[in-house]
């Protein structure tokens, strides 16, 4: 089988090694998917790993599991409030629906993101982008990652060597959640990109139901 997506491993490393190095937070706490969730998986593994290295042992209240929904990590983030009496330098979320999902339980409690704790998420969806604070996350662009799974069956029909593994191309966007101060965005372009994407959308959509015509 051949695994097309995310070095999840490398892409958390890097936020991990982000909020150590450059923002000197040395408390953390882990909200991560569910216990038998691949991807998550490699997400706390490499935090986890880098912190080690660090002489950093997260304790086994400072790591919880849940979907990945927004209400789950309200949820998540209210058992870590329970479970703590003092809070973290930064919480590091498995995406960007739990790290919204905990700026919003901290603002309900009159904490504010990042001045008492920073969050981090993961994906980039455009709720990201537009929430205040910025959410700091990584931009995994999933049309990218769909041709780049099509070009692999392309090449496996034309007989041609694919490697096991494929990864897409992963960005570190440093925004405000994390206590970066990136310039302000330009609502407008990001409007335009979303109306393009939604006729891009449609088209693709048209297509495909065109193509499971055919396939039928």
């Amino acid at each position: 089988s051949i695994y097309v997506g995310v070095d999840n491993y490398a892409a958390m490393r890097q936020m991990a090694a982000h909020l150590y190095e450059d923002h000197g937070y040395r408390k953390f706490w882990l909200m991560m998917g569910p216990e038998d969730n691949y991807e998550s998986n490699e997400r706390q593994r490499a935090v986890l790993d880098y912190l080690r290295e660090k002489d950093i042992v997260p304790g086994p209240d400072d790591i919880v599991h849940a979907d990945f929904d927004y209400q789950a990590g309200a949820l998540a983030y209210r058992e870590l409030r329970r479970t703590h009496d003092d809070l973290p330098d930064a919480i590091i979320c498995v995406n960007d629906n739990q790290a919204i999902a905990v700026c919003e339980e901290a603002s309900r409690e009159g904490l504010k993101v990042p001045d008492d704790f920073a969050v981090t998420g993961f994906d980039n969806f455009d709720k990201a982008g537009f929430y205040d604070p910025r959410i700091t996350t990584m931009e995994n662009v999933r049309e990218d990652m769909g041709a780049l799974a099509v070009d692999c069956l392309e090449k496996i029909w034309n007989g041609e060597q694919v490697p096991d593994i494929v990864y897409n191309k992963v960005t570190f966007l440093k925004q405000e959640s994390c206590g970066c101060h990136p310039p302000e965005s330009d609502i407008r372009s990001v409007l335009k990109k979303q109306v393009l994407e939604n006729i891009i959308g449609d088209i693709y959509s048209n297509e495909l139901l065109d193509l499971e015509s055919v396939l039928m």
